[in-house]
């Protein structure tokens, strides 16, 4: 049989026995692997020390090299965001809405798992764990599809919580991970639609192109858009210099990390001077128009971090050090920018003007808009939803961070005194 076909077939299989996993063993099973995922760290190192050699030796991109290394403190909050998940309210079953109708039909609506989600990643093994845990305590099977660089990694980490699902006396096959990293295990997958309900792509925009391409199931987009953040004329500079810089190098080759920099023209000066020494501190590639170069060339910043920006690098996801820096003359301006580049993930405006803020969040159409706040706040543990499968940049189902309500569906249970519809 067709390893892919045989993977979809034992997971549908498996959303029977998962349905009668009750919140207390589900806390109890998070808790267990929560705990192992401390206990054998050596052992996950191990595997990501392969997996981080055999990227260094095949020559891939710094950024990728970095979203794929573990260390102690990495394990350390992952064991922690899986006791986050498991403290998280378990929303299944409950009813949600209710109603009697007048020919006596009563009705309600309850909240049901998905069933079977494929999540196809490629260079964050954490994303092995999360997804995982949000599945298990949503009732949901996950099929795994992770990318090569990261197969050892990822498959001892999937080898702990199969091993716990065994100490449940769980079916193994409630987490299933595709260890085939071709691109043709992607496009089979994406044809089970007769096994697997939904399909979270979680990568760069030829990922989600072929997903939405040639899917049977349906599909919703995670991660990829540029993100931006505007500082306005009346900004407290000191305090926006620190939220510029975290957007920027809290996590890099996050997807929410800061792409373009739009600063008022009426305050150049003055952040540019602040934000020089930081931009050589951090060796920011920085890309800009030569108004703008000959500016930051005069507050000091190396000349080689310095790079012509074009239409291409404003509509990149860098993922690195690097940034665009642009100077706009209104809030309008800024908003019809980045409503022109690929804005839809994380946005955000440095203002003390209310009026300014409003037009900003009313006008920005994308999944996370903030005011006075760094764009790195885009994330599961950070909204205080325990973790995240993807961040939908889409608005059908779920939007922004997918944790654990954006995992359910429902589904109408309608009860009578052996009711007919007609009337005869």
């Amino acid at each position: 049989m067709n390893k892919v076909l045989e993977v979809a077939k034992k997971a549908k299989i498996a959303t029977r026995s998962i349905l009668a996993l009750d919140s207390s063993h589900k806390k109890e099973l998070l808790e267990e692997i929560s705990k192992d995922i401390l206990i054998k760290k050596d052992g996950i190192l191990e595997a990501n020390s392969l997996d981080v050699h055999n990227a260094i030796e095949n020559n891939l991109p710094s950024p990728l090299i970095e979203r794929l290394k573990l260390d102690q403190q990495s394990l350390e909050i992952i064991s922690n965001d899986i006791l986050n998940v498991a403290d998280q309210n378990d929303s299944l079953g409950l009813t949600v809405e209710k109603r009697k109708l007048k020919n006596g039909l009563e009705l309600s609506k309850k909240i049901i798992p998905i069933g079977v989600i494929g999540v196809i990643y490629e260079s964050r093994p954490n994303v092995t764990i999360d997804i995982a845990s949000l599945c298990l305590k949503t009732n949901n099977v996950c099929i795994l599809r992770g990318g090569k660089e990261t197969i050892n990694t990822n498959l001892y980490l999937v080898n702990i919580i199969k091993n716990v699902l065994r100490k449940f006396n769980l079916s193994e096959d409630i987490v299933q991970y595709i260890g085939d990293t071709s691109r043709d295990s992607i496009k089979e997958l994406l044809q089970m639609d007769d096994y697997v309900d939904l399909i979270i792509p979680r990568g760069g925009s030829q990922l989600h192109e072929l997903c939405k391409t040639i899917s049977k199931i349906p599909v919703i987009i995670g991660g990829f858009g540029v993100s931006h953040l505007f500082v306005d004329r009346t900004a407290n500079i000191e305090k926006a210099i620190n939220v510029i810089i975290d957007s920027k190098t809290d996590k890099p080759s996050a997807c929410n990390s800061l792409d373009t920099l739009i600063v008022h023209k009426d305050i150049i000066e003055d952040v540019f001077i602040k934000l020089a020494p930081e931009i050589n501190k951090y060796k920011l590639n920085t890309y800009c128009d030569e108004l703008t170069r000959k500016m930051l060339l005069k507050k000091g910043v190396n000349s080689n971090l310095i790079f012509k920006m074009t239409e291409e690098t404003l509509n990149t996801e860098w993922l690195s050090l690097s940034i665009n820096v642009l100077i706009l003359e209104s809030t309008e301006k800024v908003v019809s920018h980045i409503l022109n580049h690929n804005a839809i993930h994380s946005d955000s405006i440095l203002t003390e003007d209310i009026d300014n803020a409003n037009y900003f969040v009313d006008h920005i159409d994308s999944a996370a808009v903030y005011v006075n706040c760094s764009t790195r706040f885009t994330d599961g543990a950070a909204f205080g939803l325990g973790a995240e499968v993807a961040v939908s940049t889409q608005k059908i189902h779920a939007r922004g961070p997918m944790a654990i309500d954006s995992l359910t569906s429902y589904k109408w249970v309608g009860k009578g005194n052996y009711l007919c519809k007609s009337n005869k």
